[in-house]
């Protein structure tokens, strides 16, 4: 008795499975050094099949898009769908607009996006001001920005990060993913790059180039500026003799481009326009005459989980705010967010969302409040099959197509990834046969290489699996 007594003590210690004759070392003893947190639990019974610290808040990445996307599917439902107003003000009379023509953003982040979306919606955009009749416009092209606040970079994120496509600013008008791609030519190592192309096309934006041509074959490039300047700071190194290289940065001011952009189709198409392109945070009550409306939330959150698309994630988190308090702000999307889950029973009390995405490092969750989650969405949710169906296939898909390859799996493995500087993390379902199980693990501040930590997870993971036969 007094040995099984110490066996039990040494599991719950050490975290370790039994298996037959045999004990599974844990994933922290094999990642010592590091932070390590998991949890896995079956579906049916809420039972723990394996779990580690399991209630210690851990950063963990972008598997805080879970969060995020199960939240607004929750809060906002499966078919919901951003819109864009076109409006206008002053008086309208034989063609002619007295008044400013008005882009009133709805928070849309798939206008112009390379993964969702109609790529002409300007032309539909063009048929409704020919439909109201408007031919001359004596004012100006205004995007009104104001569903979403100002701030434009998350506070929580780091100085290297902003102003990279994977961190552009959140506005309540987007354009083409809010991403300006930088065409570079580099001669030999040591010189600077040469700019040869910014798509789009901004006239007003200077680019400090610092940039550096190397001997290495990767990017390291970073560019870094504030939110809606016009100004953009690019540091770092590309590898050198390239006809061709292309950096990624973001728009620093995206309503304003899209309505230098739409007041450009206008005239294209024989509109007489008077007056600039402007951007307004104040709404007021206009004349609408058209609603561009974006794809379904469930195929926007998709494309979240299945890409890691910060951009979307980050819109749909004030979005949030945005339809349940009229204010756009990250302030309030995590208070919405939080107080939603404790509305349902979850224990909140270790939850620290400060973004959408994952990219603040500040988010702090317990792995157990993520299967938590996890659960709710399988057994209680009305979008069970949206959220189930927006995680990619380990070993096939998305960005966890690399995770198991080759392994003969008779398990399901349905995972998104997460992972910055010292941190992975996996979280999602594993189906097997007629059970299902929520699994999170996440690992900070780790001393191995990524790739020995990516390796560790897996193997430790198939042999947690084992042990349910």
């Amino acid at each position: 008795m007094k040995l099984f007594r110490f066996m039990i003590i040494a599991v719950l210690l050490t975290g370790s499975i039994a298996v037959g004759a045999q004990t599974i070392p844990t994933l922290q003893q094999k990642l010592k050094g590091a932070v390590v947190a998991y949890a896995v639990t079956d579906v049916a019974t809420g039972k723990p099949l394996a779990q580690w610290q399991e209630t210690t808040a851990i950063t963990p990445a972008s598997i805080t898009k879970l969060i995020t996307t199960a939240s607004a599917l929750e809060m906002l439902g499966a078919d919901y769908r951003f819109k864009t107003y076109l409006e206008y003000d002053g008086v309208l009379k034989d063609s002619v607009l007295e008044g400013n023509l008005y882009v009133r953003g709805g928070g849309d982040p798939t206008l112009g996006s390379e993964f969702l979306g109609d790529p002409n919606f300007m032309s539909a955009w063009m048929d409704a001001v020919r439909c109201v009749g408007i031919a001359k416009i004596c004012g100006d092209v205004v995007a009104d920005a104001s569903a979403y606040d100002n701030e434009g970079f998350n506070p929580r994120w780091t100085w290297m990060d902003v102003a990279n496509y994977y961190a552009s600013g959140v506005y309540g008008i987007s354009i083409a993913d809010n991403t300006l791609h930088i065409m570079l030519k580099t001669n030999a190592a040591g010189t600077v790059p040469e700019i040869q192309q910014l798509n789009p096309n901004i006239p007003e934006l200077v680019i400090e180039n610092y940039l550096r041509a190397e001997k290495i074959n990767f990017d390291s490039a970073y560019l870094y500026g504030l939110p809606l300047s016009n100004v953009r700071t690019l540091r770092g190194a590309i590898p050198c003799n390239r006809q061709n290289f292309v950096v990624r940065g973001d728009i620093p001011n995206p309503p304003l481009y899209l309505a230098q952009l739409f007041k450009q189709n206008l005239e294209e198409n024989g509109v007489t326009v008077s007056g600039k392109a402007a951007v307004t945070w104040d709404t007021q009550p206009r004349n609408l005459f058209f609603t561009h409306y974006s794809p379904l939330l469930k195929d926007i959150v998709k494309v979240i989980n299945f890409y890691s698309n910060n951009h979307y994630a980050e819109h749909l988190f004030k979005q949030i705010a945005f339809v349940q308090t009229g204010n756009g702000s990250n302030e309030a999307a995590r208070h919405c967010i939080k107080n939603f889950w404790q509305s349902k029973g979850l224990d909140v009390s270790s939850c620290f969302q400060y973004d959408g995405s994952g990219l603040a490092r500040e988010n702090m969750f317990t792995v157990q409040f993520f299967n938590d989650v996890l659960l709710y969405m399988k057994t209680k949710s009305r979008n069970t099959d949206s959220f189930a169906m927006s995680l990619p296939k380990a070993g096939k898909e998305g960005t966890v197509r690399n995770l198991f390859k080759g392994k003969n799996l008779q398990e399901n493995m349905f995972l998104k990834s997460g992972s910055m500087s010292r941190v992975q993390s996996y979280s999602g379902y594993i189906e097997s046969g007629t059970h299902h199980y929520a699994v999170t693990v996440v690992v900070n501040n780790f001393l191995q290489s990524r790739a020995v930590v990516v390796k560790e997870i897996q193997e430790w993971l198939l042999d947690v699996m084992k042990t349910k036969k």
